[in-house]
């Protein structure tokens, strides 16, 4: 999970603050759509190909709900959308839409070469964003763990429900959180 401070200080390298020891800011070509995954990540505790891979067809706004097909099992499952993952996807949707894609950098295609591609890029460039923000141990993926433990925190949900929102097939797979 983040420590105390990290994700603040990823926030303020993703919004074009100069790193430490640096002489500029990072370029992030995909800035709005990098903020976006990192929030979702946050608040769905969905993984990035989860993310990236998403169609506005399986989003429902109005039912607040993230309706996933391929997943990283192989499973179907729904995802609740929080208010807060609500309001950043629905504010980074237009511009989305004008630039006529969800997420970039994944060419449409589910062969698992195409998807790996995807997410050894987006993991590359996360990794770098959390180096600049001097979260060294920090992984993408730890944003899932810290998104399970917030549902945990901040729901009475019982524990088998959360385990099939996440998609965790198995009870020790799920049982760290």
């Amino acid at each position: 999970r983040p420590m105390p401070g990290e994700e603040d200080a990823i926030r303020r390298i993703l919004a074009g603050e100069k790193p430490e020891g640096r002489q500029r800011p990072m370029e992030l070509k995909e800035g709005a759509a990098l903020v976006t995954l990192f929030d979702m990540a946050l608040e769905t505790s969905m993984r990035l190909s989860e993310m990236y891979t998403l169609r506005w067809v399986l989003v429902d706004f109005a039912g607040r709900t993230f309706y996933l097909h391929k997943t990283y099992n192989g499973s179907k499952r729904q995802v609740p959308m929080p208010s807060v993952a609500l309001r950043v996807l629905s504010a980074y949707r237009p511009q989305a839409e004008r630039e006529g894609r969800e997420f970039p950098g994944w060419d449409g295609q589910q062969p698992k070469l195409s998807r790996r591609r995807t997410t050894s890029r987006l993991s590359r460039q996360f990794a770098r964003i959390f180096d600049a923000a001097g979260c060294v141990d920090l992984r993408f993926h730890d944003l899932r763990h810290e998104g399970i433990s917030r549902l945990y925190a901040r729901t009475t949900l019982e524990s088998t429900v959360i385990r099939k929102m996440v998609g965790h097939m198995s009870a020790s797979a799920h049982d760290r959180y």
